[in-house]
């Protein structure tokens, strides 16, 4: 396998969104830790994440829906508030992971590009915007906003009248590419206005400051 069967778009994350209200969203460096954190074995990464925001005092498993599947080098865990569908979600909280053995080395930021790639495809260039919020060599973090999904496939939950806020964390073992993220869905927004946002500013931020409590090492 070359980057270019991968197909990666190293060139679709470039300085970041000019957005208005979202230029106060940054990530701490020295957030505060979880009460309780999540871990898991992802190829040959351990990933350590704090639970999604909407899990409160009490078991937390009983606060979400799962869904985890492996299926060769990609692998997905799932979770969405207690109640809700897989089909027609409004928040869900994942880990993915991909192993990718290429015959070079694939840098993060390709990665990042192919991952994003599948959102520009569905929102359209015109309705999305990104904004970088943290990175070094081994991790990023960064805001996504699609005012609008009208290129999606019929019967998967996005549509010309749904748009989606998302954080994604990502980083990279090896071979092994995580991401981790927070994606809220609902009605078409404008990206200029968060109060038309599917969720709150507030909210927001305290998911990026999580998602930086964050710990992906090498696995044992």
């Amino acid at each position: 396998m070359n980057l270019k069967e991968l197909g990666l778009c190293a060139g679709l994350l470039v300085a970041g969104a000019s957005v208005a209200g979202v230029t106060t969203l940054t990530a701490t460096a020295h957030a505060k830790e979880a009460s309780f954190v999540q871990a898991v074995n992802v190829y040959e990464a351990m990933v350590s994440f704090p639970p999604p925001i909407w899990v409160s005092d009490g078991d937390p498993r009983a606060q979400s829906e799962y869904f985890r599947q492996q299926n060769g080098p990609q692998f997905i865990l799932e979770q969405i508030p207690k109640g809700q569908k897989f089909e027609s979600w409004s928040q869900l909280y994942a880990v993915r992971g991909d192993y990718l053995k290429a015959d070079q080395d694939i840098p993060l930021d390709s990665y990042i590009s192919m991952s994003l790639q599948v959102y520009v495809d569905i929102c359209g260039q015109e309705r999305i915007s990104f904004k970088p919020l943290s990175g070094s060599g081994a991790s990023r973090t960064i805001l996504l906003l699609c005012e609008a999904s009208p290129h999606a496939p019929q019967g998967s939950g996005y549509g010309k009248k749904t748009g989606e806020v998302a954080v994604f964390h990502f980083a990279k073992v090896k071979d092994t590419f995580v991401k981790v993220y927070h994606e809220w869905r609902g009605t078409r927004f404008s990206a200029q206005k968060p109060e038309t946002w599917p969720v709150n500013v507030d909210t927001v931020q305290q998911t990026i400051d999580r998602l930086q409590t964050i710990r992906i090492g090498p696995a044992q």
